[in-house]
């Protein structure tokens, strides 16, 4: 028999579609355990939650500004390529570890200018980026199916942060209707 707190969980997340539920989890993550803890890999930070939030926040980040970005925010490089393993891209997580081996200078990345720099010039960079960003928001996986049913299948470990999650998702779906 389900707990309360479960059935609360089961009954938020099964009237979330994925788009409402990731972004209900990433932002509740987020504001729990703020960004730089989650980015830093804070290791009081779940690793679960560390994947979400890498997931929906540095591709959401890349959707909106080109993927030549990714080399020059300050992010944990190396753990992007492992979420989308975590979630079960791996074609995903091997394109962006060849996007990294663009980089023979890793200690530019994380500096906008100095990846600008690496590169020569900022068309340059684009036309390197611009190879991955074809791959990354082209044919592809669903990202988003992927990681809500990475999420769903983790569902109780949320149990902490369900009082965020559920008027979260409710105020989305208020937005929709």
């Amino acid at each position: 028999m389900a707990t309360d707190i479960e059935t609360k969980i089961d009954r938020a997340f099964a009237k979330a579609d994925d788009f409402v539920l990731c972004d209900a989890v990433h932002g509740s993550i987020e504001d729990r355990h703020d960004y730089e803890n989650i980015v830093e890999g804070d290791a009081s930070v779940p690793h679960d939650r560390r994947v979400i939030h890498y997931i929906w926040g540095v591709t959401g980040f890349l959707e909106t500004n080109g993927f030549s970005y990714y080399w020059g925010v300050d992010i944990d490089h190396d753990f992007y390529p492992v979420a989308f393993e975590a979630i079960g891209n791996e074609l995903q997580a091997a394109n962006i570890r060849k996007s990294l081996e663009v980089i023979t200078d890793r200690s530019v990345l994380g500096d906008y200018e100095a990846v600008r720099n690496f590169f020569g010039s900022q068309e340059k960079e684009r036309e390197a980026a611009d190879t991955f960003e074809d791959f990354l928001y082209g044919e592809k996986a669903d990202i988003q199916e992927q990681l809500s049913k990475f999420i769903r299948r983790r569902r109780y470990s949320f149990a902490d942060l369900i009082d965020e999650i559920a008027p979260s998702i409710e105020a989305d779906l208020e937005d929709e209707g």
